[in-house]
């Protein structure tokens, strides 16, 4: 539903006039709902507002708290809606591609009953069910998580103002850099110099930065990851991996190491990235297909793949650094 409401949201931006040009610089203004009610129609912002008021808890990176949230900064669904409002074609409406993926479903089921005995077609059927439950409950679960992870995320930047009018940090924000324990400390033991402490973990994240950690280890292998660098891929005729998404699709290849370069992703092109996770879901609205250097069937990339009848293919060892 996130994402078919997102490209209803696309549609409506773009049979107003005034779509494409609202969304084709993305500014700080785009951040702050006002700015966004008092330029959008009023149908247009309704459906914002409401998109909003179910998915705003969610973000890029929803699950770490110090990642703001879709309802907190509002260039984060201008740059997912812009490359859909500013496509020469229109993308495909969640009406037809709910209609192609029940289409490929009793397609499926029709193979099944030519080939199963009534006994048999009952039981996959029980089973079946019995998945799609699971697997209803499995994302009711994340949206029910993340809408927690969201509270904690309101508490922790409320700390973080109360230290930052106290002078013991530079900015809310800065929080996210102590521990628990720390900002115990830094609320009761005035000797406490909590600045400093948020200095030393920002340079352990810039050293961690620097290591280039390859897709494949053992255990024994992790002590050595500092100082051995990202493995040398060799290029090869044929890329082989696990196919996940059944199809079979030809488009220009995307390759996106980050979720901040998502916004050069093109309507019709092949998403080529290590992993993806569900803040790359709204991504997947301008695929053909998938490729991934890890996971499997049950990865995010696959799941969601299959969802939306999007060929895809995991487990492509060194493909984003072999395709170009």
């Amino acid at each position: 539903r996130q994402l078919d409401d997102l490209v209803s949201i696309a549609a409506a931006m773009r049979d107003w006039r005034g779509g494409k040009e609202f969304l084709r610089e993305i500014r700080d203004e785009h951040a702050s709902a006002r700015y966004w009610e008092e330029s959008l129609p009023d149908d247009v912002w309704s459906m914002v507002s409401g998109w909003l008021s179910l998915y705003g808890h969610r973000g890029p990176y929803e699950s770490d708290a110090a990642s703001p949230r879709y309802s907190e900064d509002l260039r984060f669904l201008a740059r997912l809606l812009s490359p859909l409002v500013d496509s020469a074609e229109e993308s495909e409406t969640p009406e037809e591609a709910r209609k192609r993926r029940q289409d490929a479903a009793a397609e499926a089921w029709a193979e099944v009953a030519a080939r199963l005995g009534r006994l048999s077609r009952r039981r996959l059927r029980r089973s079946v069910l019995r998945v799609k439950r699971l697997m209803v409950l499995r994302e009711l679960l994340r949206y029910e998580a993340v809408k927690m992870g969201a509270a904690m995320r309101r508490m922790g930047l409320e700390l973080g103002r109360r230290l930052h009018e106290r002078g013991r940090l530079e900015r809310a924000g800065d929080i996210w850099h102590l521990s628990l324990e720390e900002q115990l400390r830094a609320f009761r033991d005035d000797e406490f110099d909590a600045e400093m402490a948020v200095r030393r973990e920002r340079s352990r994240i810039a050293a961690w930065r620097r290591i280039e950690v390859p897709n494949r280890f053992s255990t024994e292998e992790i002590p050595l990851i500092p100082h051995r660098g990202y493995d040398e891929v060799i290029s090869d005729k044929v890329l082989r991996g696990n196919g996940v998404g059944p199809g079979v699709a030809e488009g220009e290849v995307c390759i996106l190491r980050s979720l901040e370069e998502g916004q050069r992703m093109k309507p019709g092109t092949i998403l080529v990235t290590m992993a993806t996770d569900p803040g790359w879901t709204p991504l997947f609205t301008r695929a053909v297909a998938i490729v991934t250097e890890i996971g499997g069937m049950l990865s995010h990339a696959g799941i969601v793949a299959r969802e939306y009848g999007l060929p895809c293919v995991s487990n492509v060892r060194g493909v984003t650094q072999i395709l170009r």
